[in-house]
C-alpha cells in the first residue's frame, strides 16, 4: 500500500528535469497539505491518493500545463554539465548527498506532528523562523558578497587573459620566442581560470541549492501553521455550534414545559360547589339548634 511519502516521493521522481528544483518543492507542498487536510478530516492515505489518482498522471498534467504556457530553454545549464569534468561531478554528487543527508534532518525538526498537534505553538514556530533566519542572514550577506567580488575577479582574468593572447601576438612579431612563451603562459593562464570558473560554478550551484532547501522548508513551517490554524477555527465554529444547538434545545424545553402548564386545567367549579355545600350545611345545623 503507498503511503504519503512514497506518493510524494514518486512524484518528485516523475517531476525532475520538467520543473526546478523550488518549483518541484511548491507543488509537493500543496500535495502535502492536501494529505494533511485529509487526515484532519478522518481519512486515510490510501483514500486520499485514490482521490487525488497516480503520481505519474498529475506529473503529465502538470508537465503538459507548463507546455500549453510555454517553454523555458535551459541549454546554458546543459553546457556547463558538459564542461565539468568527472572529478568536479563526483564533488558534487558528494556535496549533494551529503546535503540530503542534513535535509532529512531538519525535516525532523518542526515537523507536522510537532506543529499541528500543538507540541509546538504557531506564535513558537514562527518565532524561531524568525531567528533562525536572522542568524544566517550576516553570514548569508558575507558569502554574497564574497560570491559577488569572486565572480567580478574571475570576469578580470579572462579579460586580461584575452588581452595577453593579444600581447603575445604583438610579441611575435618583435621576438618569436618571447611572443610563443606569451602564448603558452596564456594557455596556462587560460586553463586555471576554466578550473576556476568550474568551481566558482560548483560553490553557486550548492548555494542555490542550500537557499531553495530553507525557503522551501520554510514555506513548508508556514503551511503547517496554516493547516493548524484552519483546525483550530473548525473546531472553534464545531464548538459554537454544538453550544448553539444545546441552548436551542433547553430554550425549547422551556418553552415545551411552559406550554404543558398553561394547558393544565383548573378546577374552580368544583371547588367553588364545594364551598356553598359546606355553607349551607353550617347554616342548617345552626338553624336546628
Amino acid at each position: 500500500m503507498m503511503t504519503k511519502n512514497d506518493f510524494l516521493d514518486i512524484l518528485r521522481d516523475y517531476l525532475k528535469g520538467a520543473f526546478s528544483e523550488l518549483e518541484i518543492n511548491d507543488i509537493l507542498r500543496d500535495y502535502e497539505e492536501f494529505f494533511l487536510n485529509g487526515e484532519l478530516q478522518g481519512k486515510s492515505d490510501e483514500e486520499i491518493i485514490k482521490t487525488l489518482g497516480s503520481p505519474k498522471s498529475i506529473a503529465k498534467e502538470l508537465t503538459e500545463e507548463m507546455k500549453g504556457q510555454g517553454k523555458s530553454t535551459s541549454s546554458s545549464n546543459s553546457e556547463l554539465k558538459d564542461k565539468v569534468s568527472k572529478d568536479a561531478k563526483n564533488l558534487w554528487k558528494n556535496v549533494k548527498r551529503q546535503g540530503k543527508k542534513a535535509g532529512n534532518k531538519t525535516k525532523e525538526f518542526l515537523d507536522s506532528n510537532s506543529v499541528i498537534n500543538g507540541k509546538i505553538s504557531s506564535a513558537g514556530v514562527k518565532l524561531i523562523i524568525i531567528v533562525i533566519s536572522v542568524l544566517l542572514f550576516f553570514p548569508a550577506l558575507t558569502i554574497v558578497m564574497s560570491m559577488i567580488a569572486s565572480g567580478l575577479g574571475l570576469v578580470g582574468m579572462s579579460i586580461a587573459n584575452f588581452i595577453g593572447y593579444l600581447g603575445a601576438a604583438f610579441l611575435c612579431g618583435i621576438d618569436i620566442s618571447m611572443g610563443v612563451f606569451g602564448f603558452f603562459a596564456c594557455v596556462a593562464w587560460t586553463g586555471f581560470i576554466i578550473l576556476c570558473w568550474i568551481l566558482y560554478c560548483l560553490v553557486y550551484k550548492g548555494l542555490k541549492y542550500l537557499v531553495v532547501s530553507y525557503v522551501s522548508w520554510v514555506k513548508t513551517r508556514n503551511m503547517y501553521v496554516r493547516v493548524k490554524n484552519q483546525q483550530e477555527n473548525t473546531e472553534g465554529n464545531e464548538k459554537n455550534t454544538e453550544s448553539a444547538t444545546e441552548k436551542n434545545e433547553e430554550i425549547e424545553e422551556i418553552s415545551v414545559e411552559d406550554k404543558a402548564y398553561e394547558e393544565k386545567p383548573i378546577f374552580t367549579e368544583d371547588i367553588d360547589g364545594d364551598y356553598k355545600a359546606e355553607n349551607i350545611d353550617d347554616k342548617e345545623e345552626k338553624f336546628n339548634e
